[in-house]
């Protein structure tokens, strides 16, 4: 994690999808779209050294799955007592291990989105995406 006197690196990511990647440790992918929070998402934070990305576990369905979290703008990595995780605005901080539930939508691993949006193929889990709303997180 960068100090409070570095700045994060954030790039844009070449789609239509206003989506920007935050290379950093942990690395997060953020949006600025209007995602309908009719969806309850949830499961549990889990950091994959090897790339430096967050994952979330769960279920849906009854069916276990690992999806990459595409967090609201304004969301921001941090590193607290060696865990990582995000800082929500309005909300507080998740990290490792913690569970998250916020209002979203699913992309599935192949979605068009995801493949235009230039996201690092070390970031993508194998069941794909969970879009979070901004403003829709609970404990």
């Amino acid at each position: 994690m960068k100090s409070a006197t570095e700045s994060t690196e954030r790039a844009s990511i070449p789609s239509d999808e206003k989506l920007s990647f935050v290379d950093s440790d942990p690395k997060i992918i953020v949006h600025e779209l209007a995602v309908s929070p009719g969806m309850t998402v949830s499961g549990r934070l889990a950091y994959k050294a090897d790339s430096k990305c967050l994952v979330v576990n769960g279920k849906r369905a009854e069916e276990a799955f690992t999806a990459t979290p595409i967090w609201p703008k304004g969301v921001e990595p941090v590193l607290n007592g060696g865990k990582r995780g995000v800082r929500v605005p309005g909300f507080g901080t998740v990290l490792e291990g913690d569970t998250v539930q916020a209002g979203g939508s699913y992309w599935k691993a192949d979605d068009k989105r995801a493949r235009a949006s230039g996201i690092d193929p070390a970031c993508r889990a194998e069941d794909g995406f969970i879009v979070f709303s901004a403003g829709s997180f609970t404990k």
